[in-house]
């Protein structure tokens, strides 16, 4: 039986049993009801978006930063770019795709800018829930499309009982799931899976009605989803590799290829940057987490089992409505059993059990993470996707699959399905999230009593200040380890962490002072066994060394941990603010901005690269850890430079004229220190790094001894190693991608030809400079002039071309979805015409 594309969403009217189907039939019931419904819901349920205030919540601060940074660089029509105030600087948008912040960008620019950018971020964050309901109906009802399957009513409840059930997901947030991980800040992530789905059902409509446009509008979505979220668009080329495979009965190879195609150059600006710039991109821990599967029933499952006992927990699941929760599970379970008995044979649905399952292991299984470590992925992120997919198979358990069944059954089990969707939205309206996640508070200014006096001091700060806010894991303030990053961003100072997820990798040299500093730091987003094993064979009274070299003026925090390490090193840190609990301790001696070194920078080099390796040998993440144990053995001495990426060039001849020292990074076991005596270099001092494997496995290559030294290698001691000449030299006060001029001109007094200058200004390979620009130990840069005048421009490749390229997908998908049956119908006649033509619908 062919079925025309305009309704592929309801089913034949021949196959409608149940009154209340033949009820939906009359009134012609679309699709659009229970997205309304829940749309509503969301809307009372989270009122607070309707506002201009800046919200709380985890990252939640973090993404507002990104908001404010995109829509200063699309003032220049620009979509990437450098952000100087946060990490001390770093790339901005080049590994986290800016499609949603430009989606509120382009909200606050519809609005006249009458409401301030905050107001636009808030109303992008309920518009992201909503779309993502109408992506999830969307889907569901193409999932639940199928001859078997009796009436349009029975789909459009299972849709939305399928929609509640994933929204009152209450289990851990870490996983940014639904509305406990969406108040977390996952709003990206949740936008991203809004995408998935809608490309879903984009490709399988196109697949039963053999559609162009339908093919058009999922390549368009799939290149919007990779200009969203990078992780979310992995996960989704694995799902999309798997839909293909399943269903390559439908499909010919040059379909595929056209679309996939499509798909790499129409996004190719961005995995273009990634592939180019991802080793300059910080690492993931690998993390524990509830089961997921479990945490279904909420995260106190099981300290409950253990302190109350099984029978009391058996009560709490009825008293508190969890048994909806255990109800998800058992339909799952009961699902994936009727597709182990071949019971359920359509396809579409077959997938989508399928891919739930694949997900879910992908997730569980954290092995992968020791299998493919370099890439450093969120696989447990994959639970997300998983989450929302396992909703539909829970509903779809509850489909009738035989079309003998009596019309009578068919009506009890539709009053069943109605009596479950009122039950568990009622549920879903009567839940608080806020207070699930024991926010104090999701409204930042609901702590205004807490904050006043601190942003007054920090108002009468000079602007500019950098300041590095202690992160720790709770919720007490704000909700959120970065509390303190809109009141640093708001009164113009600059951040010496930021956000801790994004490209920069200025954790990795950051986080092994902090912790070996201030036991309750919160690491994430870096790999903990390049921070954890930095530092530890050294006493944490470096930390103050550490944030001086990094130009660090004020520390902000509130634990017993930072009271305590102040007070013990009272000649680094003076107390210059306490109220309510919150410190700043002001830095005494911090190196300025710009710093000029007569006697030149010490260059890392490695074995590996002298002996004409590839120039990659040390990737700038690892540099940072060797250089970082370097740096505690010279004190106050030049910066270390990482040279492998210049070695054997030019370049590098110039550079080693002007080096105070070597250290070159023994890399390899066997060799002794006589082998390195025959180099090009031997005319500087030469240290020598010794690599020892400590443990095997993946972290064996992160691990390290201290440095070695010699005697018939080490030229002349650490102290004898000439100290910086400070200078008078600053920054302009402005977000430009022309950051720093002239440096040479600034400087006060007149330093050596040779000299070198140091920025506290995070290193990234696209500033260019009328000099040479080196990697430092705090992933710094320094710039060795050629001439009396010192240039630093940021290029931002492909910056302008991925603003124009989110302006045609989107207008692109939204005219095909307002001219879309016109453009098929014209299309379709057009298809029909060429010879050789098969353009039947699939079943």
């Amino acid at each position: 039986m062919q079925r025309d594309n305009k309704t592929i969403d309801s089913n034949p009217p021949e196959i409608l049993a149940s009154p209340l189907d033949r009820w939906a039939a009359k009134l012609h019931l679309p699709w659009l009801p229970p997205v309304l419904l829940i749309g509503l819901a969301l809307a009372v349920k989270l009122s607070f978006y309707f506002s201009s205030e800046p919200l709380t919540g985890w990252d939640t601060p973090g993404h507002l930063h990104m908001a404010r940074t995109y829509n200063e660089l699309f003032a220049s029509f620009d979509s990437i770019g450098y952000d100087p105030d946060w990490f001390l600087g770093f790339p901005a948008f080049y590994f986290y795709p800016p499609f949603f912040y430009f989606c509120v960008s382009q909200i606050h620019l519809l609005s006249g800018r009458l409401f301030p950018l905050e107001f636009a971020f808030n109303i992008s964050m309920l518009l992201v829930l909503v779309f993502f309901a109408f992506a999830y109906v969307r889907l569901c009802l193409v999932v639940f499309d199928s001859r078997q399957l009796t009436g349009r009513f029975r789909a459009l409840m299972l849709s939305a009982l399928g929609l509640v059930w994933y929204l009152s997901y209450p289990g851990d947030g870490l996983q940014g799931t639904a509305l406990v991980g969406f108040l977390g800040g996952t709003v990206v992530g949740t936008f991203a899976h809004a995408l998935i789905l809608l490309a879903l059902y984009f490709v399988e409509v196109g697949r039963r009605t053999k559609s162009p446009v339908r093919f058009l509008q999922f390549v368009l979505t799939a290149s919007l989803l990779a200009y969203t979220h990078a992780l979310s668009t992995a996960f989704f080329l694995i799902v999309i590799c798997i839909y293909f495979l399943f269903f390559k009965a439908s499909f010919t190879w040059r379909h595929i290829a056209v679309m996939l195609g499509g798909f790499l150059i129409l996004t190719s600006p961005v995995w273009l940057l990634f592939a180019r710039y991802a080793a300059y991109s910080s690492g993931v821990s690998i993390v524990t987490f509830y089961p997921p599967l479990l945490s279904i029933l909420g995260t106190d499952f099981y300290e409950r089992i253990v302190d109350q006992g099984f029978s009391s927990v058996l009560r709490e699941l009825f008293v508190s409505f969890k048994w909806l929760n255990l109800t998800i599970i058992v339909l799952f379970i009961l699902q994936v059993g009727k597709a182990l008995l071949g019971k359920v044979q359509f396809g579409f649905q077959l997938f989508i059990l399928t891919m739930s399952l694949v997900l879910i292991w992908m997730a569980i299984d954290t092995s992968l993470a020791y299998i493919f470590p370099d890439p450093a992925v969120h696989w447990y992120r994959t639970f997300d996707l998983a989450w929302g997919l396992g909703t539909i198979v829970a509903a779809g358990a509850l489909t009738l699959n035989d079309a003998s069944v009596p019309e009578r059954i068919r009506f009890r089990v539709d009053v069943v399905l109605l009596l479950l969707f009122l039950i568990s939205f009622g549920r879903f309206l009567a839940w608080n999230p806020v207070a699930h996640e024991k926010y104090e508070s999701i409204r930042f200014y609901s702590h205004k009593q807490s904050t006043q006096q601190l942003e007054t001091f920090l108002q009468a700060l000079p602007r500019g200040s950098t300041i590095l806010p202690e992160k720790i894991r709770d919720r007490n303030m704000f909700g959120s380890p970065h509390f303190a990053d809109y009141l640093i961003e708001k009164y113009g100072h600059r951040n010496a962490l930021g956000l801790m997820v994004e490209s920069s990798l200025a954790p990795v040299s950051t986080y092994g002072y902090l912790m070996r500093a201030l036991p309750e730091t919160f690491v994430w987003g870096i790999d903990a066994r390049k921070s954890s094993m930095i530092y530890a064979n050294y006493q944490n009274d470096e930390l103050p060394t550490f944030l001086r070299r990094n130009g660090v003026q004020y520390v902000l925090g509130r634990s017993r941990y930072l009271q305590a390490y102040m007070g013990a090193h009272q000649k680094d840190f003076r107390l210059v603010f306490g109220a309510d609990g919150l410190f700043v301790y002001e830095v005494q001696n911090p190196f300025p901005q710009a710093l000029a070194w007569r006697k030149g920078p010490i260059g890392l080099l490695t074995l590996a690269r002298i002996k004409g390796g590839p120039a990659n040998s040390l990737p700038p993440s690892d540099f940072l850890v060797i250089a970082n144990q370097v740096r505690l053995r010279l004190g106050q001495a030049p910066p270390v430079i990482h040279l492998d990426p210049v070695y054997g060039t030019r370049e590098f001849a110039t550079v080693a004229k002007r080096l105070n020292a070597l250290v070159i990074y023994n890399d390899s076991r066997n060799l002794a220190p006589s082998g390195i005596l025959g180099t090009s270099v031997i005319d500087k001092p030469l240290f020598l790094v010794n690599f020892q494997q400590t443990e095997e496995g993946p972290a064996a290559r992160y691990l390290y001894t201290a440095i070695a030294l010699p005697s018939n290698v080490m030229r002349i001691p650490f102290e004898t190693l000439p100290e910086h000449e400070a200078v008078k030299a600053s920054m302009p006060d402005q977000k430009t991608i022309e950051v720093f001029r002239n440096a040479r001109d600034n400087a006060g007094g007149n330093p050596d030809r040779n000299a070198c200058f140091s920025l506290n200004l995070g290193y990234f390979p696209d500033w260019k400079s009328s000099g040479h620009i080196y990697q430092t130990e705090t992933n710094g840069m320094l710039i060795c002039p050629e001439s009396d005048n010192a240039t630093l421009r940021f290029s931002n490749t492909f910056s302008k071309p991925i603003t124009v390229l989110m302006y045609l997908l989107t207008l692109c998908l939204l005219a095909l979805g307002i001219a879309g049956a016109r453009l098929e119908a014209w299309a379709m006649k057009a298809l029909r015409r060429l010879p050789g033509s098969c353009l039947e619908p699939t079943e």
